[in-house]
């Protein structure tokens, strides 16, 4: 997680193919990259009237384009709470996909972390937890867990609660 960049944005549209080369064309026509990245377009300012151009377009149509902003921190507890507590509570016969269960859970986690764990610990598990959910390899896996028995070690009662 780039300490600069606390700020995690997902994009979807609904687009068919033929609609999404119409808008490229229409924005970015003449632009020749391999990509279209904003870091690329936007290096130097040189593309800034093409981006909002982009963006004037496919605001025309706000129901078929949508972002999701969120702080990074906030979005991998997200993902703790999809891919490592939903599936356990499944297993124990809950659903907390039932009424926003999912979000108060990862809202009770992210707070729980801001509480009881230093800013420094709180980083270092959600960066540890990050590797592993890209890579997603034994070896990953191994270091997160390592790290979180480690830290289970040093831990006061309630701070082995939440880890546990």
């Amino acid at each position: 997680m780039a300490e600069d960049q606390p700020i995690f944005a997902q994009a979807t549209v609904d687009f068919t193919p033929q609609e999404a080369e119409r808008i490229i064309r229409h924005s970015f026509g003449g632009v020749d990259v391999a990509e279209l990245k904003y870091n690329r377009l936007a290096r130097n300012g040189r593309h800034y009237d093409r981006i909002v151009e982009l963006i004037r377009t496919v605001s025309q149509d706000p129901a078929r384009a949508g972002v999701w902003i969120s702080l990074k921190d906030f979005a991998l507890v997200t993902l703790i709470v999809d891919w490592w507590i939903e599936p356990l509570a499944h297993e124990m016969g809950l659903n907390l996909y039932k009424d926003g269960a999912n979000l108060g859970m990862a809202n009770m986690l992210y707070l729980t972390l801001q509480g009881f764990w230093t800013e420094g610990f709180r980083k270092k598990i959600l960066v540890h937890f990050q590797r592993m959910f890209r890579t997603r390899s034994q070896e990953r896996f191994d270091e997160c867990w390592n790290f979180v028995r480690r830290a289970e070690q040093q831990a006061d009662t309630n701070q082995i609660e939440i880890l546990l």
